[in-house]
């Protein structure tokens, strides 16, 4: 499933059998299942805006000490799919790291990482409401239920190591 139509000829390419729906309208994305009736559901979705690397301290601004994120290295989603797919049941799996850090801990050093300078102490973000809310109330998330059930374990398990590769 795609949200434009501009990227069904791509997937098209990689073998898949592209739809094209807004995937977070629930009655597209109920059509788009409907008329795939597929095997496996993966949902691997993220709404996060664009944000310019360069002005990090412009369009990020570090909210209060609350908001706990979860991470996970694209190799270790990409793998973990494959597992989840070919030996996991029924089910949500929460595929991340093993460190879910405060945005007071992460931000700078991603900012650090990146050369980029240093977010400021404000009341929002240049994202709006929205992106105050989960700066500032996001709790984390497990892995357990994936490590339990399928034996996953990240190879990056932690954002620390991940975010330098």
């Amino acid at each position: 499933m795609t949200h434009g139509e501009a990227k069904q000829a791509t997937l098209g390419e990689l073998g898949a059998v592209p739809g094209v729906a807004d995937a977070l309208d629930p009655e597209q994305v109920a059509e788009a299942v409907a008329r795939a009736k597929p095997e496996v559901i993966v949902h691997q979705l993220t709404a996060i805006g664009s944000v310019d690397l360069c002005h990090m301290d412009r369009d990020v601004a570090l909210v209060g000490d609350g908001g706990v994120w979860s991470f996970v290295h694209i190799a270790d989603a990409a793998e973990a799919t494959v597992t989840v797919v070919t030996h996991g049941g029924r089910g949500v799996y929460n595929i991340v790291d093993n460190d879910p850090a405060p945005v007071a801990k992460w931000l700078p050093a991603l900012a650090r990482t990146l050369g980029a300078k240093q977010p400021t102490w404000a009341p929002r973000l240049a994202a709006g409401a929205a992106g105050a809310v989960l700066m500032a109330e996001l709790c984390g998330a497990t892995n357990a239920k994936a490590t339990r059930a399928l034996g996953w374990q990240p190879r990056h398990p932690s954002w620390r190591q991940g975010s330098a590769t």
